[in-house]
């Protein structure tokens, strides 16, 4: 009998979806390393895409994008081991949206 988690990824791979998954898993890993790391800037910063090994975030504070910046190997490697994905690079970038005063 399969585990559900080798059963569902068959069930995603055969719908097209397995990539969808595997970067919304990414999305997470990625989200909860900052919630760890960086709780002040959560609501700030966004992962807009993982395509290939690339992990393209975006951040509204220069603040948040700087410290990120910084600790991006940190991350590339918690995301490396968590998920088992090749991260080819991280890119950080200021977001379009305006920074909320909390």
């Amino acid at each position: 009998m399969d585990r559900i988690s080798k059963l569902m990824g068959k069930v995603l791979q055969q719908r097209g979806l397995g990539d969808h998954a595997k970067a919304a898993h990414v999305s997470f890993i990625v989200l909860q390393w900052i919630e760890e790391n960086f709780p002040q800037f959560l609501g700030d910063i966004e992962v807009e895409s993982v395509i290939d090994g690339s992990i393209h975030i975006a951040v509204v504070h220069p603040v948040a994008e700087q410290e990120l910046t910084l600790r991006s190997h940190e991350l590339q490697e918690y995301v490396q081991n968590s998920t088992g994905m090749a991260v080819i690079n991280i890119r950080i970038s200021r977001a379009k949206r305006v920074a909320q005063d909390s």
